[in-house]
């Protein structure tokens, strides 16, 4: 018990990110023990379990969106800010698709347990075994498994359990992973979902971690099908959760007294903007499939927005 309760310094765990720091993917290098990542995950799960499930931030801030295992690309994406003495907030999906899963997941806890009120990481759906664990071999669950063993690979699973859902930036900008849910009718349903907590097969937190906005590709004068686009459908594209239509944004912001939503999710080169540039969607994973760049948006203290590029 003692051994469990113990107090590691400050210093110890800033070793363990200089180490990190000299990561070089070309190598097949594990540059962290068995030992140390368990002190890691020990140690800011503590610290996630304090932070309420809606986080609230003023500006400035600066948001990622989904990393997917690319360490050398995250810390070029993340030199590129504006205002680099600006808190950090992560729409989630760190792992999965990349191979260096575990670094990332490493050094973002590093940095949450030495700066616990500069950096702020939101869950993805990705954060979840039963996703994670039918990716194959380019799994954050494989990787662990081959690289450590089953074990580590469990211990992050159970730490993305205390992971914060969302997060309101300014009072006017909601921030989660992906998007609305039919359930989700006011903000204070966010705070009252507890955790630690899996992941659910449905409702409403399976959504706002699954959901897309509706983007017509072509104009449809066939007014009950704009009807019904600009509600909820089930998401055809991912067989799971729903698009959300413009009439569904400017509902449940209108309701709430927000101007925006913020998400991940979805690849864009960076960035998109669409439901009237209500809906903004940061892609931070670059060559994901294209050539589309790294985004991240800096948000200065007058909330003026800017996106920087990352290659």
């Amino acid at each position: 018990m003692e051994e469990q309760n113990r107090v590691l310094p400050m210093k110890y765990f800033h070793s363990l990110q200089e180490k990190l720091l000299k990561f070089n993917p070309q190598t097949n290098e594990n540059y962290l023990c068995t030992g140390e990542i368990t002190d890691i995950i020990s140690t800011v799960i503590p610290i996630l379990e304090k932070e309420p499930t809606l986080l609230e931030l003023s500006p400035p801030v600066n948001i990622v969106g989904d990393v997917h295992g690319c360490f050398n690309e995250m810390i070029e994406l993340l030199k590129k800010t504006l205002i680099p003495n600006a808190p950090y907030l992560f729409l989630g999906d760190y792992i999965d698709r990349g191979k260096f899963g575990i670094e990332v997941m490493c050094l973002l806890y590093l940095f949450k347990i030495q700066f616990p009120n500069q950096f702020f990481l939101l869950r993805g759906n990705h954060e979840s075994f039963s996703v994670s664990s039918r990716m194959g071999i380019a799994s954050f669950h494989q990787q662990c498994v081959h690289r450590y063993s089953e074990i580590i690979s469990l211990h992050f699973f159970n730490s993305f359990n205390y992971l914060p859902i969302a997060c309101l930036v300014d009072h006017s900008m909601l921030c989660l992973h992906a998007g609305i849910s039919p359930d989700l009718k006011s903000i204070d349903q966010l705070k009252k979902i507890h955790r630690p907590i899996e992941i659910p097969e449905r409702g409403l937190l399976f959504d706002i971690l699954w959901s897309d906005p509706f983007i017509p590709q072509t104009k449809n004068t066939d007014n009950k099908i704009n009807v019904d686009y600009n509600g909820f459908i089930p998401n055809t594209n991912r067989q799971c959760s729903y698009f959300f239509g413009q009439r569904a944004l400017d509902t449940f912001l209108q309701q709430n007294q927000l101007k925006y939503l913020c998400r991940g999710h979805q690849v864009a080169d960076g960035f998109q903007l669409s439901m009237n540039n209500k809906c903004i969607t940061i892609f931070s994973c670059p060559g994901y499939g294209t050539n589309n760049r790294a985004g991240m948006l800096v948000i200065d203290k007058g909330f003026k927005c800017q996106f920087v590029y990352s290659k």
